[in-house]
């Protein structure tokens, strides 16, 4: 009967307890110092923190930071990892010593002094790449010289005093063999943890009988471990510029089957715990608002990494200005411990911290919903899109007041954009994966869609899949649970049972096809990509190999052939007449749009089905059209050849 009297105990204490270590966590004590590094370095081996799993595809899970890795969560114990490995954010900076900036040292070699004592205590060093500890190899009263032989290298320090760590580890980067004409990730790690111990991380691949062909069978680590990170902009050194940041991080291997490849994709993450709790930096020039990061990739191209090193980041640019969330990033060049490997992506992440950067959005206020088994639920809920879900079931959209009832629970512009890129980059691992809905759980917010990971489109990796980048694929009742099952589809064929949303698809279709998707346009952005990583790709196929065929001939043969596909689908699939052209201009300033997508230029030519009747408008200033009519929006019917003009 005295059980509960003990239960009532054992909680108070665990309460006490509780409350003294967020005390001591709020605290200025610094933490001990790192004992020498046997294999120890790792955050909680086991499942991934993005729950990611092998797939028949590179998913990239990012739904969110809640699986079962320590690495981000915060749910594991405080033994998976000795608090000793990490830097007190309260630490002091390391003692005023003379330490050789990082850089690129196109003559001379850096030489570093240690001296004997500073007010903070011993300096010790590693050029290793692990994290220093005390009496580490390079200790007080050192002189040490990096190698003449002009090998990259990289150097980290901290100070101890009686066995605890006096001030925060620095790091510095030494580039000493070639200045690449890229921005640069440079990242320290234990090197047999990372590389060289019988599971090391970067051998981590996936396991056996996993549905990525079955050729490769290896162990899975979604672990993480402790790095420093330094990050150089393009002409650092030409500019006469430092290193852009230099943070302590975490870092994990990312993706599905695309881990088989030899050149890993990896997550990068900040945690207030590792040193730094987040990223202040606008990693995307474009982006100058975006400047504040929990995670970032640092990506291989996906499942298309034997063939290009483009293909999923130029489709994700090409729907900029469509009102459509998607992935950010650029080509940057990384090195681990000094050591050259390649090109890589530098990309957003698109689990909930993506809403936080973009839209300042905390995530504790967003519903985010990965779009696989009906719905994986991230963070938040998924109960009113499921919600939306019943309530479709049991009525028609040709019915108007039930679309208008639809409109106020989704942002249909968004779903449709999101939808429409989809098909036409004919990727065939969508939209049963790969693909994301969330809303913002303030202020009635509409759900909307988040384009990633589209490796299997565009003529890549799995895009020759039977009947994908059609309207019979993503309107099929009874399709396969991948790529294309029927809960993927029931929106998209809910929204067509509507006669003027049918009208809209087909004509909004019809002019990305004519804009955004035109041949000229990919071929332009295709040279953009390039352009900045062409003097680079001779180094990275040096270190991993060449690619398979063209890097871009598939690119630019895609584009070219895949209008006419497109329109030749859409045409059969309802039964239409062939298509005339329709210019619509603009004179003066103003905005035209066509069912409510805006015209990206002043002037469009694009196909119009003369059963299809097409809704412009005119915004602001609008004066009259070319053929006398003043009504800014108007419904017409083209079946000649025609031109009108919106003056302004």
């Amino acid at each position: 009967m005295r059980k509960p009297f003990y239960i009532l105990l054992a909680f108070l204490g665990l309460l006490i307890g509780v409350q003294a270590l967020i005390s001591c966590s709020n605290s200025d004590l610094t933490l001990p110092a790192p004992p020498p590094m046997p294999l120890s370095s790792s955050i909680n081996q086991g499942n991934g923190g993005d729950g990611s799993s092998s797939s028949n595809s590179d998913n990239g899970n990012d739904s969110s930071d809640s699986g079962n890795s320590s690495s981000y969560d915060g749910s594991s114990s405080s033994s998976d990892i000795s608090s000793s490995s990490f830097s007190s954010s309260s630490a002091l900076p390391l003692p005023a010593i003379e330490l050789p900036k990082s850089g690129y040292y196109q003559s001379g070699v850096p030489t570093i002094t240690i001296p004997m004592q500073t007010e903070q205590g011993l300096v010790y060093c590693d050029t290793t790449g692990v994290a220093p500890r005390e009496n580490g190899p390079i200790g007080p009263g050192s002189t040490f010289t990096f190698s003449t032989t002009r090998k990259n290298a990289i150097l980290r320090c901290a100070s101890f005093k009686n066995g605890i760590a006096t001030s925060k580890t620095i790091m510095r980067t030494y580039l000493m063999e070639r200045l690449p004409d890229l921005p640069i990730v440079s990242i320290a790690v234990d090197p047999v943890e990372m590389f060289d111990a019988p599971r090391a991380l970067y051998k981590s691949s996936f396991e056996p009988n996993s549905d990525c062909g079955g050729a490769f069978s290896s162990f899975r680590r979604d672990d993480s471990l402790l790095v420093h990170v330094d990050f150089f902009e393009k002409d650092f050194h030409r500019k006469g510029e430092d290193v852009a940041w230099s943070y302590p991080a975490a870092i994990k291997i990312h993706g599905g089957c695309s881990r088989q490849w030899d050149k890993k994709s990896v997550i990068i993450s900040f945690r207030e715990i590792y040193g730094q709790k987040n990223l202040k930096y606008p990693l995307f020039p474009e982006f100058p608002e975006l400047t504040k990061f929990k995670h970032f990739m640092l990506r291989n191209n996906g499942n298309n990494y034997p063939y290009d090193y483009i293909r999923d980041l130029l489709m994700n640019q090409l729907t900029e200005g469509l009102n459509i969330d998607y992935q950010k990033g650029r080509a940057v060049v990384v090195f681990y411990n000094g050591e050259y490997y390649g090109i890589h992506n530098l990309r957003e992440r698109t689990n909930s911290d993506y809403f936080e950067t973009n839209y300042n959005i905390d995530e504790d206020f967003i519903d985010l919903v990965k779009v696989d088994k009906g719905g994986t639920v991230s963070k938040g809920s998924d109960d009113d899109y499921q919600d939306i879900v019943r309530w479709l079931n049991g009525v028609s959209l040709s019915d108007n007041e039930n679309f208008k009832q639809l409109e106020k629970r989704i942002d249909v512009d968004n779903f449709t954009n999101h939808f429409q890129s989809r098909i036409y980059y004919k990727d065939c691992d969508w939209p049963g994966k790969n693909m994301k809905r969330w809303r913002s759980r303030t202020g009635q917010s509409k759900w909307r869609w988040l384009l990633y990971d589209t490796d299997h489109g565009f003529g890549g990796w799995g895009s020759n899949h039977q009947g994908c980048g059609t309207m019979e694929y993503i309107t099929a009742t009874n399709g396969p649970s991948w790529p294309n099952p029927s809960h993927s589809t029931l929106m998209m064929r809910k929204l067509l049972e509507n006669e003027n949303y049918k009208n809209a698809f087909i004509n909004r279709f019809s002019l990305l096809i004519a804009t955004y998707f035109a041949p000229e346009r990919v071929e332009a952005k295709k040279s953009e990509l390039m352009a900045p990583i062409n003097s680079e790709i001779t180094y990275d196929q040096r270190k991993w190999g060449p690619k398979t065929g063209d890097p871009v001939k598939s690119i630019s043969s895609f584009a070219t052939d895949r209008p006419a596909e497109m329109h030749g689908n859409i045409g059969s699939f309802w039964n239409l007449e062939k298509p005339v052209d329709f210019t619509i201009s603009i004179n003066g300033s103003g905005k035209v749009f066509v069912h409510n997508l805006p015209l990206p230029k002043n002037s469009v030519k694009f196909n119009a089905y003369p059963s299809i009747p097409i809704t412009i408008r005119a915004g602001a200033g609008f004066k009259n059209w070319s053929d006398g009519v003043t009504t800014a929006e108007r419904t017409v019917t083209i079946t000649t050849a025609t031109t009108l003009t919106a003056n302004f």
